[in-house]
């Protein structure tokens, strides 16, 4: 039914949406979106003809393919909170899955703590930036090492991913 070179490669409505959010979403996002639900049982019209459109589809057709779902109810809508708690998730899942690139992970949940306007839960990735500044550019006045706060990133990455795991279980 789906490309094979497609399968297990969609994504899921937190990120679609976040993508939304920031006006960047394109014609493929809603096909590689409509392919997730399509592999995970959504037997719809609407969603097969999404889900076939392939690379090049057109922005607006997949739009209006996309808006024909939500209105019959097969879509329900994340708030803006809740695709970048789901976006903070999957850097965590990174962090531990692959400790390579663990300040710049940091730097992308940090992001996410001030995308959610400083949330209290989100501030560990503040402080982390802080201390990887301070490393950077020689202001360690705490004598921190890399080790150290690569460490604190793990544990923290884990802190998060206990924190959320039962609201995003995947």
């Amino acid at each position: 039914m789906l490309d094979f070179y497609w399968r297990g490669r969609g994504m899921d409505i937190h990120e679609l949406y976040l993508k939304k959010f920031t006006s960047s979403e394109t014609g493929f996002d809603y096909v590689m979106w409509a392919i997730s639900e399509v592999e995970k049982g959504l037997n719809n019209i609407s969603s097969f003809e999404l889900s076939s459109l392939g690379r090049e589809a057109n922005y607006f057709e997949a739009l209006e393919l996309f808006n024909v779902l939500l209105i019959q109810g097969f879509v329900s809508i994340p708030s803006q909170k809740e695709c970048h708690l789901y976006n903070g998730m999957k850097i965590c899942k990174s962090i531990l899955l692959n400790k390579e690139n663990l300040f710049k992970k940091a730097y992308e949940l940090f992001d996410v703590c001030i995308e959610l306007e400083y949330d209290s839960d989100l501030m560990d990735w503040y402080w982390i930036s802080e201390d990887i500044d301070a490393l950077k550019y020689d202001m360690n006045t705490s004598k921190l090492d890399y080790e150290t706060i690569e460490a604190d990133i793990i544990e923290k990455a884990n802190k998060f991913l206990e924190s959320y795991k039962s609201i995003y279980p995947n």
